[in-house]
């Protein structure tokens, strides 16, 4: 968001933010389901299901920063690390350091096959919904729109 209003970036390709700049537009395109899942050899990975307690007791990796306002991003564990890219949040999870909300599409990634473990919690975390976002003084042409009707293309075939 931040390319865009200073004019470094046309469009933008965003999760939903609740506080988004005066100066943009946004439109959804779609969603990301996302799954609470740890290392195959964490000690939650044993579990059948897991309470928010069971949770709160082990490291949390979270996305964003702590001002993000992502949806999902509200910390269960008072032990938190914070990563900018889920795929760095899954290389440290397959490190034992912690569990986290990811992606399905990321967990199902070749890389990370059979390395970590989907757990069964009392709480699902909602899906991330992903928007383009513009300027409001630039509206979109029509290789804009042809690229957000291929995004939400690609977001239909990963969910």
């Amino acid at each position: 968001a931040r390319k865009l209003v200073e004019r470094k970036a046309d469009l933008g390709l965003l999760f939903h933010h609740e506080q988004m700049p005066e100066a943009l537009e946004r439109q959804a395109l779609g969603s990301v389901e996302m799954v609470t899942v740890c290392a195959v050899n964490h000690p939650l990975a044993t579990a059948r299901r897991v309470s928010r307690q069971q949770l709160a007791r082990h490291r949390q990796l979270l996305i964003a920063l702590e001002s993000s306002g992502y949806p999902g991003g509200e910390p269960i564990s008072p032990q938190i690390w914070r990563a900018d890219s889920f795929y760095v949040m899954a290389e440290l999870l397959m490190r034992g350091l912690g569990w986290a909300w990811l992606p399905r599409h990321v967990v199902q990634y070749p890389a990370y096959h059979q390395q970590m473990v989907e757990l069964a919690s009392e709480w699902v975390p909602p899906a991330l919904v992903v928007e383009l976002a513009w300027r409001r003084d630039q509206p979109l042409g029509p290789a804009a729109r042809c690229l957000a009707e291929r995004f939400t293309e690609h977001l239909r075939a990963i969910g």
